[in-house]
């Protein structure tokens, strides 16, 4: 290798082969200098042709020809490259970074399969000469050829037994080069975004590599432990811990670009860089300040790891003198997951004024200097996030106070959505404690965004202890309509006895109301004295979809045979949702007595999340044998996460119960934000229901 080139990470691809680092510097620069702006048309156009305009057609083609052209690879392999990107949803922030991982390894193997020893001088001329004298016709002649190879390979194999090192190092070569073609395989699937598939093969090539090549071997396990880890398998991702961690910190780089922001891998890469300890805050810096943005964007939340770290704190301090708003952004990110509340002053700075360090500036409202607004708009979201976050480590009612100060700023600069949609992502991450003192003081305020955040926050952690205050916000009919809807909505996911019992309590006659649907949908599946409730089943079976397939869903539980036909009009209704809800609430009415006819609506499944609430409705009335099926189902299912609380139950339960909470089930749990403990309430109460 000339003086000065640098090998790819990867290492050595082969005999004669390596894939420097200057042309992944080439790719790279190359992919970032294009104008992906229509990108994500483009990749639909490629899919669907028939269906889309010539024009866009034609300009979706011009752009694959322009990265062919100056990528030096044929416009076919670019197409492939879109029809990858498509197959795989790849979110639209994405594109550019899974589009420069694609490249690289396109040409990481295009170099490695030409490496591939395959010439043997000894065998090669009568072999090549017998293909000719094939081609012409000449059979005789050509089997004379084959012969002399065959008598070649023998002596040679004949040979080889006699000086048993030679024959070694000769089989050891020949192995060695089949297992480099299986981890060629394992490239291609890398370029499709197939990570089980990579890393199948890559074991398969450490299991090719004779025991003398011990490095080599590691090197493929690795491969192998990465390409899992980033994969959608929660077992696979789970196991592939072990070898990630043994790694050491410099494995951060390869898994930082492969992970997505799917919550199992959010999870793992938090369980990872904990292991890892301090030696992989460098890393997550350095993915900050040079990582493409899917990179940063993974990097950030590992900082969670190191909450109260010096070292982390003080590097992502470092970040925010950066000029590029991309890095001060992941910075303050980064900041809020890592509870860097000292410096809560410097972030609102940053955000109002572009710079750090305004002197006499304490939160007030008064200007020193003209507020930027184009910081502010760049900034403002990441820094209310960060601030809400950090108030999670030292809990101090001067910091909640800071924090309202720099939204009613943010407010007044017109930036609402902004500051809902950063309170609403950063309430996920609060700790008990530190939720508990923003209900408090949020319950009841005189803005009604923050009582919405606070029913928000107790429906997000099912604070059992503020019942009777959300059922007075539900009844209080001087209180906002939006308001005592979102109570209902709180009061419901709370999915306790104690919720139950308390809006029995209150129901009237008269007392029907939007808010109350909500609550009395889900909350009916629970087995407590309920006083007559038609009018209030009737109300919600005639309310809204999502209150109507509740109140489907807790009649079934119970065993209320009076609304059999209502259950069944849903498994036939021509909207997948409605038709997997149903499929739920009618396994738990009949339980095994439903399985034929859920089996048959469940093979009909239009979409994932129909399939995945037949394969539960299916295990709920019976079927344990569905519990591979689910999983497989539940790898492709995004939402799981984000559905409503009582299906979202359903699901894990469902899994859990097929598999005998294994594991597998286990990880669910996790990845759906869940615990085991809250499932097997979930369990009894279901149990306890269909008792009674």
């Amino acid at each position: 290798m000339p003086t000065g080139e640098r090998q790819y990470q990867v290492g050595n691809v082969g005999s004669g082969a390596r894939v420097t680092q200057g042309n992944n510097i080439t790719i790279i620069e190359t992919i970032n200098k294009i104008d992906l702006t229509n990108f994500p048309e483009f990749l639909k156009a490629f899919s669907d042709r028939e269906a889309i305009s010539r024009g866009l057609l034609e300009e979706a083609t011009r752009k694959r020809d322009e990265i062919a052209a100056k990528l030096d690879i044929t416009e076919g392999a670019v197409g492939g490259f879109f029809e990858t990107l498509h197959e795989q949803r790849v979110p639209p922030e994405q594109l550019r970074a899974k589009l420069i991982e694609i490249a690289l390894r396109f040409e990481e193997t295009r170099q490695r399969l030409a490496a591939l020893d395959v010439d043997d001088p000894v065998t090669k001329v009568p072999a090549d000469k017998a293909q000719i004298e094939l081609d012409e016709g000449r059979t005789d002649a050509a089997s004379v050829l084959l012969q002399r190879v065959e008598e070649a390979d023998l002596a040679a194999a004949a040979k080889a037994r006699e000086i048993a090192k030679q024959a070694s190092e000769v089989a050891d070569a020949r192995q060695l080069n089949a297992a480099r073609a299986r981890e060629g395989r394992g490239d291609i699937s890398l370029t499709q975004l197939h990570y089980g598939e990579a890393a199948d093969h890559f074991q398969k090539a450490a299991d090719l590599v004779p025991p003398r090549y011990a490095d080599e071997r590691a090197r493929l396990l690795l491969a192998r432990d990465i390409a899992a880890f980033a994969g959608i398998d929660p077992v696979r991702g789970e196991a592939a811990l072990v070898g990630v961690v043994a790694a050491g910190p410099g494995v951060l780089d390869a898994v930082l670009r492969r992970a997505t922001s799917a919550p199992q891998h959010r999870i793992r890469l938090k369980k990872l860089c904990a292991q890892l300890g301090e030696p992989a805050i460098p890393h997550l810096l350095d993915a900050i300040r040079n990582g493409p943005w899917g990179v940063k964007l993974n990097a950030a939340p590992c900082f969670a790891a190191f909450r109260g770290d010096k070292a982390a704190q003080e590097g992502l301090r470092a970040l925010l003198q950066e000029w590029d708003f991309d890095i001060r952004r992941l910075a303050i990110e980064g900041i809020g997951y890592a509870g860097y509340s000292d410096i809560r002053e410097d972030l609102v700075q940053l955000a109002k004024y572009d710079e750090l360090n305004i002197e006499g500036d304490d939160y007030s409202m008064e200007k020193v200097s003209p507020i930027s607004d184009y910081s502010m708009g760049k900034l403002s979201s990441y820094v209310i996030e960060a601030l809400l976050r950090s108030f999670t480590q030292e809990i101090h009612p001067a910091q909640i106070e800071h924090f309202e100060q720099f939204a009613e700023l943010c407010l007044k600069e017109r930036q609402d959505h902004l500051v809902d949609f950063a309170i609403e992502r950063a309430i996920k991450d609060l700790t008990p404690r530190a939720a508990d003192v923003l209900v408090a003081r949020w319950l009841r305020h005189e803005q009604q965004r923050y009582r919405m955040f606070a029913l928000s926050i107790i429906a997000d952690r099912r604070l059992q202890g503020t019942i009777e205050e959300v059922i007075s916000v539900l009844l209080n009919p001087d209180e906002d309509e939006d308001v005592r809807r979102t109570a209902g909505i709180t009061l419901g996911e709370m999915a306790s006895d104690g919720a139950a019992h308390g809006l029995a309590m209150a129901l009237t006659d008269d007392l029907i109301t939007p808010g109350i649907d909500w609550a009395f949908s889900t909350l009916y599946a629970h087995p407590i004295a309920w006083p007559d409730c038609s009018l209030q089943i009737k109300s919600a079976l005639s309310s809204s979809a999502e209150i109507r397939q509740g109140m489907l869903l807790s009649l079934g539980l119970r065993r209320e045979m009076n609304f059999r036909q209502d259950i069944e009009r849903g498994l036939f209704s021509n909207d997948p949702y409605l038709r997997g809800t149903s499929g739920l609430a009618f396994a738990h009415l009949l339980g095994p007595e439903a399985l034929d006819m859920l089996k048959e609506r469940g093979n009909d499944a239009k979409n994932d999340v129909e399939r995945v609430f037949a394969l539960s409705a299916q295990i709920h009335a019976g079927c344990n044998s569905c519990a591979d099926a689910l999983d497989e189902a539940l790898q492709g299912f995004q939402p799981l996460g984000v559905l409503r609380l009582c299906w979202k139950r359903q699901v894990l339960w469902a899994m859990v119960r097929a598999d005998h909470g294994s594991l597998r089930s286990q990880l669910w749990v996790e990845i759906a934000g869940e615990t085991m403990a809250d499932i097997s309430r979930h369990q009894r109460l279901r149990s306890s229901v269909a008792t009674a």
